[in-house]
């Protein structure tokens, strides 16, 4: 026997033609056996019989038994005789051809052949696209190798208003619920910024990259940046080849987190920004402090005071003036700036009007020009508080609220509404005490534009000794992860206050005790607090959904009491602890840490089990 298949088709067919021809002799032999005299009926057959004898007997008739069954084809080619490339049959359309066809293909390409005919049209296209399936499948065991180091860099989330692209989420559509950036995947952030009244968004990673987006594309960090780092010519080419897609002036994509060289290349630490069409503040790892943006009131501190168009600084400039301190911590208001130093010396410049500067006086000294009067164009040292060790310090609109190294929380600027915490709406040009607070540590504190928030505990509080914990909060991280309980004042007509129907507090006001927090942060019309259980609160106005809770009104009562944010909405397998809140303007950010399995032992086992089956094959 023939071991070719193809042989054996042959071999078939050869043997039916033979059989053919054997059928005719028997047919001939019962004939002549007919003659001998058998019925009228056997007559009949034999007539049937030499008619068939007769077809036999013509060529054209054999022929086409013959034909019938010749090698299977395509496009009058025999299947055997194909080209056995896979450009070929990529463009053969199989699965209409016949069971034989199949059969045929499958000898020529060296594929089994059993099975039925769906197997094997399913057998010759995988074979047609395998470089395909294992490139994806490489593809896919590279990305499983990088998933670790994926968990392990943390995300970014971001949720509530979108319209000028503050989300970073590549569309202008609210998120009512924490959205991640996905374009931060692998970044390892460790910090994200904005400030309380901005539409644009800062995010730092641990080796110092800045990256940008929102403003709609005027943001002033566009403007300060992109045109530092590239010429005008490569400039217009990049407008020109995107002039359809959501660019900002400077030929930028606002919608997505873009690298800004010039602030990663002065090694930022901190970043600080207040509100839209303001300007912006940083400190570097080398105790620098740059500023950039609007400065008409000498809020960048580089000794001028323009208007108009001059006083738009598009590059980051280094406070001179601070040259010979370390920077630490700086934060900035509408038009003012405070800066603190390794010394513990706290630093203001710009606006003085309100006290907001706490320089005891609201005009200028031996300065004749009106609008001059009202700036201090210099960081000038604040001297009220030369006893103290500054350790934080929080600008709100047109105050300023500091916390010193004993737990001592200090207000000045305007008062309306209560936000210093004085018992009293007047302001204050010199800093004060706020004497509510006399018998607790503050550890924290964050002013918005009507209110301030702060953290504190009782002085006499103890805490039982625990393991140590990974708490990586910054720029609203307290001293230690026990933590403290929230107190609000000031104005919180939006709930921004947390304190139910109570729309106005003069003094810190506890609510809440049962929520203990170690970080906060505040905007325009509502706040965020990062519990020490990691879960995140919001409260306040929920416009667009900056509160993360999925169709609330925009002023539902129940608003003005802080809620966790739906922890099934980013919460669950590769997303860590939460390490780093920020408040914009109708919206929030939060980043997390690397993502450590503690109640998921199966998966953990199951993931360990892939990967020793994995280094065995």
């Amino acid at each position: 026997m023939a071991s070719n298949p193809l042989e054996r088709v042959r071999e078939q067919r050869a043997m039916k033609l033979l059989t053919a021809l054997q059928d005719d002799l028997h047919a001939q032999m019962r004939l002549e056996k007919d003659e001998l005299g058998r019925s009228e009926e056997n007559k009949r057959a034999s007539l049937r019989r030499k008619a068939r004898i007769a077809r036999l007997s013509d060529p054209q008739e054999r022929e086409r038994i013959w034909s019938r069954e010749q090698l299977p084809s395509y496009e009058g080619v025999a299947i055997c005789s194909l080209p056995k490339t896979r450009d070929f049959w990529r463009e053969v359309e199989v699965s209409v051809w016949c069971k034989d066809q199949l059969d045929a293909a499958c000898t020529l390409l060296d594929l089994p052949i059993d099975g039925k005919k769906l197997e094997l049209v399913a057998r010759i296209q995988d074979w047609v696209h395998e470089p395909e399936i294992l490139a994806r499948l490489e593809e896919q065991r590279l990305l499983e190798l990088q998933q670790d180091a994926i968990l392990a860099s943390g995300r970014v989330f971001a949720f509530g208003s979108n319209t000028n692209g503050e989300l970073g989420l590549g569309h202008r559509r609210s998120c009512e619920i924490p959205t991640e950036i996905e374009s931060f995947r692998g970044a390892h952030v460790a910090s994200v910024y904005s400030g309380f009244d901005a539409n644009f968004a800062f995010a730092r990673t641990e080796d110092g990259l800045v990256y940008a987006w929102g403003g709609a594309g005027r943001a002033i960090f566009d403007e300060a940046t992109a045109k530092a780092s590239r010429s005008k010519i490569q400039q217009q080419e990049e407008v020109e080849q995107n002039k359809h897609h959501a660019r900002g002036g400077d030929g930028s994509c606002f919608l997505f987190p873009r690298l800004i060289s010039s602030l990663s290349s002065r090694h930022s630490k901190h970043i600080a920004c207040g509100r839209t069409g303001g300007h912006v503040a940083i400190t570097s790892d080398k105790g620098e402090c740059f500023t950039w943006g609007r400065g008409e009131y000498g809020e960048l501190g580089t000794n001028t005071c323009e208007s108009g168009a001059k006083a738009v600084t598009e590059e980051p400039t280094r406070v001179k003036m601070l040259n010979k301190v370390l920077v630490i911590a700086v934060s900035v208001g509408n038009t003012h700036t405070a800066a603190i130093t390794d010394k513990g010396r706290l630093y203001t410049w710009g606006s003085c009007w309100s006290g907001q500067l706490g320089l005891g006086e609201s005009k200028r000294a031996g300065v004749k020009d009106k609008h001059l009067q009202l700036c201090f164009p210099t960081p000038t040292i604040v001297e009220a508080l030369q006893s103290k060790r500054i350790t934080r310090v929080s600008c709100g609109a047109v105050h300023t609220a500091v916390v010193s190294a004993d737990g001592q929380l200090f207000t000045f600027g305007c008062g309306d509404g209560g936000r210093l915490g004085l018992g009293s709406n007047d302001g204050s040009f010199h800093p004060q005490h706020v004497s509510a607070l006399e018998n607790h540590v503050v550890l924290d504190v964050s002013c918005g534009s009507w209110h301030t928030l702060c953290i504190a505990r009782e002085r006499e509080e103890t805490f039982p000794v625990r393991a140590p914990r990974r708490v990586l909060v910054t720029a609203t991280n307290c001293n230690g992860s026990n933590g403290g309980f929230v107190y609000a004042f000031g104005s919180g007509l939006q709930g921004q206050l947390g304190l139910g129907k109570q729309k106005h507090a003069a003094l810190p006001t506890l609510r809440h005790r049962h929520i203990r927090c170690h970080a906060i942060t505040t905007s325009s019309h509502h706040s965020c607090a990062l519990a020490v259980d990691g879960n995140l609160y919001t409260w306040g106005q929920n416009a667009s959904g900056c509160l993360g809770r999925k169709g609330s009104e925009i002023d539902a009562p129940e608003l003005a009491e802080p809620a966790v944010v739906d922890r099934g909405s980013f919460r669950g397998y590769g997303v860590g602890p939460i390490v780093s809140i920020a408040a914009g303007h109708g919206f929030t950010l939060f980043a997390t840490g690397p993502w450590e399995p503690r109640e998921e032992p199966a998966k953990l086992q199951f993931q360990l089990q892939t990967k020793v089956n994995r280094q065995r094959q």
